[in-house]
């Protein structure tokens, strides 16, 4: 934050602050250090940036910084990546997004957004695609020569990227089979049905994302299984070469990891190893090298605020 801006803060705590003539007054009229007075403003300012759940507050701050309070129901993305409000076909169920200090609360209610041909759209437990499908590049990776069932499809560009990481892995006689692609939302509602039976609802919504909400709907997601442990999404998948080879080399063809060991207070899913999106090989290069998490860095890049 520039120091003009925190000048501004600080003139909307004063503000703010006198709203409450008994609080002003007893922070005049108490015997303690000017310096100590000082400290304590300080010590609220911290505390309201760090927490700004007061509308009121916030409106202020938001109007003193310049910023656009956001009131509408529904965003939708625009091919520069740039948030863009929309009235059109707001859902009634959708929530509102909350501004403050320059990014979007994603709330506990589900935000919908257009599908557009983004592969870097955002998709998780909170945000969810208004529209499912739509593509016109959709490919069968049969076609491609790749291990597969006789129905699995992904977007063109993703599947040419996974065409040369499967010749590449079968080169160091790592042979892979691709047990899931694009996804309907029939489909995601058919594999959350069958965990809910084998698992239980609670359980199931650890493994498996809601209609909507899926990043197999991007059509650029794919579950990467290998022979050494029998196609099997089991934890001993851990420990075969083809999980050490992905995690050396599945960025140079612009594959990352969504759902790692690290992160799944974060994702709110289970630690999936064979679960990998295509983002482009600048950008797979980029959360390599940096270890960032895959929703991290498109909540940056569309300018959500990652805590909440």
């Amino acid at each position: 934050m520039k120091l003009y801006q925190i000048a501004l803060l600080a003139e909307s705590i004063i503000i703010y602050l006198m709203k409450f003539p008994s609080l002003t007054k007893f922070l005049v009229l108490i015997d303690i250090p000017l310096l100590l007075k000082g400290l304590i403003i300080i010590g609220i300012l911290l505390i309201l940036i760090a927490y700004p759940i007061n509308s009121s507050l916030t409106k202020i701050l938001s109007n003193n910084l310049g910023l656009k309070e956001i009131t509408n129901q529904q965003l939708v993305f625009k091919s520069n990546f740039e948030p863009n409000i929309s009235t059109d076909n707001i859902s009634p169920q959708t929530s509102k997004p909350e501004v403050a200090l320059g990014c979007i609360f994603v709330s506990s209610k589900s935000l919908f957004f257009s599908n557009t041909n983004d592969i870097l759209a955002v998709i998780n437990k909170n945000i969810s695609l208004n529209i499912i499908g739509g593509y016109d590049d959709l490919v069968y990776l049969r076609d491609f020569g790749i291990d597969t069932n006789e129905f699995t499809r992904l977007r063109l560009e993703p599947a040419k990227k996974l065409k040369q990481l499967v010749n590449a892995a079968k080169q160091e006689l790592i042979p892979i089979f691709i047990s899931s692609g694009y996804r309907t939302y029939d489909d995601q509602s058919g594999t959350l049905e069958y965990w809910e039976a084998l698992a239980g609802k609670v359980t199931a919504s650890r493994y498996a994302a809601k209609p909507g909400h899926s990043e197999h709907h991007l059509g650029t997601t794919v579950d990467i299984l290998t022979y050494e442990n029998g196609l099997k999404l089991l934890p001993s998948y851990e420990h075969t070469k083809l999980r050490k080879w992905l995690k050396d080399n599945a960025h140079i063809y612009g594959f990352v990891e969504s759902y790692p060991n690290y992160a799944t207070s974060i994702t709110g899913y289970t630690y999936e190893p064979w679960h990998y999106s295509y983002v482009g090989e600048e950008i797979a290069l980029k959360i390599k090298r940096e270890n960032i998490l895959l929703q991290d860095y498109l909540y940056q890049l569309h300018g959500y605020c990652l805590v909440e």
